[in-house]
């Protein structure tokens, strides 16, 4: 896994204000966004798929799974690991961190219909659903009693 930046070589064009004139180009070094895929496994078995700016991978492992229905509160999961390639025996990825690994509570299962097979993102969880009736999950809190 790398940083959530990374220093790449960028050039600058500057376009002529008068037909005919040269372009100026110059070339400096430049921080970027970085972007990266993050796998998600549960029990060993890849669930998603999704592109992000590296960091806060547990959490957003996490998250996917609250709203995704998968799991609805901290203790349905016993533990997310980033994978590494050579400790977690999944075939498939040799990026350090680039596979979180959860593991639910014993007794929980994840449902086959909540697997996806395509490529996920971090935006709000429409994309992928094969109905509107999957969009709606099952929720643990009544959000109409929250006074806010």
């Amino acid at each position: 896994m790398s940083g959530r930046t990374a220093r790449r070589r960028i050039a600058r064009l500057v376009v002529p204000d008068e037909p005919g004139e040269a372009a100026a180009v110059s070339e400096r070094s430049d921080l970027l966004a970085a972007e990266e895929p993050l796998g998600i496994r549960v029990g060993g078995r890849a669930v998603s798929l999704t592109m992000r700016t590296p960091g806060d991978d547990l959490d957003l492992a996490a998250g996917f799974l609250v709203s995704e229905g998968v799991v609805r509160s901290p203790g349905d999961i016993a533990s997310i690991t980033l994978c590494d390639g050579t400790r977690c025996g999944h075939a498939g990825h040799d990026e350090i961190g680039n596979v979180a690994d959860v593991e639910l509570r014993p007794g929980l299962t994840m449902e086959p219909a909540l697997q996806r097979n395509f490529l996920t993102t971090s935006a709000c969880g429409v994309c992928g659903k094969t109905s509107i009736a999957e969009l709606f999950v099952q929720q643990t809190w009544d959000v109409s009693t929250d006074p806010v």
